[in-house]
This record gives C-alpha cells, structure tokens and sequence, in this order.
C-alpha cells in the first residue's frame, strides 16, 4: 500500500486534496492564504508556471522563468510558517536552505482579486535571515534527526 504524500505548505493535508487541485488548475485558490500556500509548494516542486500564473497581470512583465527554477531547485525547502493572515494579505515565513546554510525568508505579501480569482500582487520582505547550523544540531525542518542526518545531506 502506498503512502499518501503530505502538501509542502505544511497544511497537514495530502498534497493531492491541498495544493495539486491549484496548481493542476483543477481548482481555484478560495483565499488569499490557499494562494499562497499553493505558491510555496510550487516552489518546493519547481513548478515555475504557476509561480508565473499567480502572480497579478500587470506584474507578470517581472517573473522570469529560469530565476524562479534555479531558486526553486538551488534550495532545500523545509517549511512554511503562516504569521499572519487576512483578507488579501499573508505574512509569512518559509524555511529553506542553500549550500548547507540554513535561511528564512520572512515576506508580507498582498493579493487581489480579478473576477473571483486570487493573484500574487506584492510582496514586502521584511527579512532574509540566515542561520548557520551544526552538522550535529537538530534540523531546523522538524524531524527531529540531526541535521546531517536531514536536510544537511
């Protein structure tokens, strides 16, 4: 029997009943917040064209493709903390690391909508924090295991 994969955006959801339905475009997000948990995962899984298609029309002229997925793939996500969220606005921040270095990446993001449907329109970060962490530590990421072990391979 195969195991159900769990979404990235950390809803404790399947992935398939969570973000898939958004980003396959079988569905569209209900809020502001679905959005933007549905742009996260995008980029855990490096699908740049959602990224691209979520982002408001009169912004899209910004989004580059080959920027997105060599960020996407450059990083090792590993979770996403939901600070603050509202209609139209979520606060965020989204654990990830690059070459061993743990970061976070902390953004007050706005949206909108366009007849029904939610768009990215503008994000503020409001830090870029960058964490050096042990090869014996815990992981950031929550698993419990020494990040060695974890995230650090």
């Amino acid at each position: 029997m195969g195991t159900t994969e769990q979404c990235p955006c950390q809803s404790k959801t399947a992935y398939a009943d969570c973000c898939a339905p958004i980003i396959e475009k079988k569905k569209q997000a209900d809020s502001a917040e679905v959005l933007m948990r549905s742009r996260y995962t995008a980029y855990v899984k490096s699908f740049a064209q959602h990224i691209i298609d979520t982002t408001h029309p009169d912004h899209r002229d910004d989004c580059d493709e080959e920027s997105i997925l060599a960020w996407s793939k450059g990083a090792k996500w590993s979770g996403l903390e939901i600070v603050n969220s509202s209609e139209g606005y979520v606060e965020f921040i989204a654990h990830f690391s690059e070459k061993g270095i743990q970061k976070q990446h902390h953004e007050k993001s706005t949206f909108k909508q366009i007849e029904g449907e939610w768009f990215f329109d503008e994000g503020k970060v409001m830090a870029m924090k960058v964490n050096k962490v042990g090869r014996n530590d815990p992981c950031s990421c929550g698993s419990g295991k020494k990040y060695k072990k974890c995230c650090g391979k």
